[in-house]
C-alpha cells in the first residue's frame, strides 16, 4: 500500500500539489465565508432539509392539490392518493433560517437594511423558493443529512458545504483525467494548477447548491469522452457518458447542455469509427440498446423528472424576455463581460467583483487566448487536432445554452454556469495562450500565467474578501 502510495505522489505530484493547494483554499473559503453569503444557500438548505423530515428520497413526484399545511404538494408516483406530502416550504423552519439569517449579517452584506420585524417567510424577504421537484442533489443532501443525523441549521448547513468541497477536489480530478487523455500529462497538470488557484472555483464549491454536483457530472462527463476516443471500450464508455449526462439531467436544469453534449459525442464517435473503418455493428446494436434501457427505465421510475425536464425545455423555447434592452448590443457585451469576469471571481451573491484593474487583466488574458486559438488554428493550416475539436464543442454547446437561455430571457449570467466545462475551457485557455509564442518559451509563459492567477486569487481575498467578512 505504501509503495502503491509512493509512486502515485511520484507520478503524480502535480496533481498531489494541486489537490493540496484547492484543498487549502477551499479550507480558507469555508472559514471565511459567513452562513448564507453563497448564492441561494437559504432556499437550496430550507427544501434539503424539509425532504431529510420526510420518509422517502424517491424522485419521481407528480403535483397534487395543495393542503393547508404545505404552500405547494408533491407525492411519489407510486404513492398517488396516499397522504404522503413533501412540503416545499414550512413556516417554523423558514423563521429559524431568517433569524439565522439576521444573525450573521445577510440584509447587511447584501447592501439592505435589516428589516424589524424579521420577515416571516423567504418569499417576504425577497428571496425565492426551489422551484423544481425533489432533484438528485436535493434527495442526495437529505439523505446525507438523515445518515448523519444532523438536525441543527449551523450543522446543517456546514455539512452540506464540507459534501460540495469534496465534490470540487473530485471535479479536479476528473478534470485532469480527461485533459491528460487527450491531451497529455503537461497540459493536464498546467490545467489542474489553474483550476486549483481559481478563485471563483474555491468559492461556488464551498456552497450550499446542486452547482458542484453539476460541475462533476461535466468534469466525469470530460473524462470519459476523452476515453472514448482514446480507449477500446466504447460501448461501455458511450453508456457511461449517457448514464453522467442522466445524472445533470436530474439534478438541475442547468445539466440540460450535458444530454445535448452526449449525443453529439455518441453521433461523432460513430461517426469516427466508420471513418477510420473501426465500426462494428454489434458495437452499434449493443449501445443503442444500453441507451433504449436506460431511456425506458428513466421514464418507468422517474416519469416526473422526465415532465420536469420536457416542462423545461418546452417553457425556455417559448419563453420571450419583455425587457428591450435584451436585443441591444450594449446589453450583449454587460452580459458577456459579467459572464466571463464572474468566473474569475465575483463574491457575495454577485455584489462584490474584484478590483477592476486586475479584471481588465484577465479581460486582456481572455481575448488574447481567443485570438491565438485562431492563430494555433491558421499554423495547422485550419485542421485542429481532435482532442481540440472536442474540447471546443463542449464548450461551445455549454456557451450557447447560456445564451440562448439567460442572454435571451434576461437573467443574470454567473460564472459558474461555465463550471461544468470549466477542465476543457482552461485547457482551451492554455492552448490559446502558447499559440502566439514558439514551442520553447512554453515552461516561461506557463510558469507566468500561474504566477498572475496566484496574485490574482490573493488580490480577491486580501482586498475584497478578508475585509468584508473578517474587517
Amino acid at each position: 500500500m505504501l509503495m502503491l502510495l509512493r509512486q502515485f505522489v511520484e507520478r503524480r505530484w502535480v496533481l498531489v500539489l494541486a489537490t493540496g493547494v484547492l484543498g487549502v483554499r477551499l479550507l480558507v473559503a469555508l472559514a471565511v465565508v459567513p452562513p448564507w453569503q453563497q448564492p441561494d444557500e437559504p432556499s437550496h438548505l430550507l427544501f434539503a432539509r424539509i425532504l431529510a423530515e420526510q420518509d422517502t428520497p424517491d424522485v419521481g413526484y407528480v403535483l397534487r392539490p395543495a393542503a393547508s399545511d404545505a404552500t405547494d404538494v408533491l407525492v411519489p408516483t407510486f404513492l398517488q392518493g396516499a397522504s404522503f406530502r413533501t412540503r416545499r416550504a414550512d413556516p417554523g423552519l423558514e423563521r429559524e433560517l431568517l433569524t439565522s439569517m439576521a444573525e450573521h449579517g445577510w440584509w447587511r452584506y447584501y447592501g439592505r437594511p435589516q428589516p424589524s420585524p424579521l420577515p416571516t417567510s423567504l418569499t417576504e424577504a425577497g428571496l425565492t423558493v426551489v422551484d423544481s421537484g425533489p432533484t438528485l442533489y436535493y434527495v442526495t443532501a437529505a439523505w446525507v443529512l438523515r445518515a448523519f443525523d444532523v438536525t441543527s441549521l449551523l450543522g446543517q448547513l456546514y455539512v452540506l458545504r464540507w459534501i460540495s468541497a469534496l465534490l470540487g477536489i473530485a471535479t479536479l480530478w476528473c478534470g485532469w483525467a480527461g485533459t491528460r487523455k487527450l491531451f497529455g500529462v503537461q497540459l493536464a497538470d498546467l490545467t489542474a494548477l489553474l483550476l486549483s488557484v481559481l478563485p471563483q472555483f474555491a468559492l461556488v464549491s464551498t456552497g450550499v447548491s446542486p452547482g458542484p454536483l453539476i460541475n462533476l457530472c461535466g468534469a466525469i462527463f470530460w473524462w470519459q469522452t476523452a476515453v472514448l476516443f482514446t480507449g477500446e471500450r466504447s460501448v461501455r464508455t458511450v453508456g457511461l457518458v449517457w448514464l453522467v449526462a442522466l445524472a445533470g439531467l436530474l439534478t438541475k436544469r442547468a445539466g440540460i447542455p450535458l444530454g445535448v453534449m452526449a449525443a453529439g459525442v455518441t453521433v461523432l464517435a460513430f461517426v469516427r469509427s466508420w471513418w477510420t473503418g473501426t465500426f462494428k455493428v454489434r458495437g452499434l446494436v449493443a449501445a443503442s440498446a444500453a441507451m433504449l434501457v436506460l431511456a425506458v427505465g428513466v421514464v418507468v421510475l422517474l416519469p416526473g423528472e422526465v415532465e420536469r425536464i420536457l416542462r423545461t425545455l418546452w417553457v425556455t423555447v417559448t419563453s420571450r424576455s419583455m425587457n428591450p434592452e435584451s436585443a441591444s448590443l450594449e446589453y450583449f457585451e454587460r452580459f458577456t463581460w459579467t459572464l466571463l469576469d464572474s468566473a474569475w471571481f465575483y463574491a457575495g451573491w454577485m455584489r462584490y467583483p474584484a478590483p477592476i484593474s486586475w479584471t481588465w487583466l484577465v479581460r486582456g488574458l481572455m481575448v488574447v487566448s481567443l485570438l491565438g486559438l485562431g492563430v494555433a488554428a491558421w499554423r495547422h493550416r485550419m485542421r485542429p487536432s481532435l482532442p481540440v475539436v472536442i474540447a471546443f464543442g463542449l464548450v461551445a454547446v455549454q456557451v450557447a445554452s447560456i445564451y440562448a437561455v439567460h442572454f435571451r430571457l434576461h437573467v443574470g449570467p454567473q460564472g459558474q454556469y461555465l463550471f461544468p466545462v470549466l477542465a476543457p475551457m482552461l485547457a482551451l485557455f492554455w492552448i490559446g495562450l502558447r499559440g502566439w509564442w514558439p514551442v520553447r518559451r512554453w515552461p516561461v509563459l506557463a510558469a507566468g500565467l500561474i504566477t498572475t492567477v496566484i496574485l490574482f486569487d490573493l488580490v480577491g481575498w486580501s482586498a475584497v474578501l478578508i475585509p468584508l467578512y473578517v474587517g
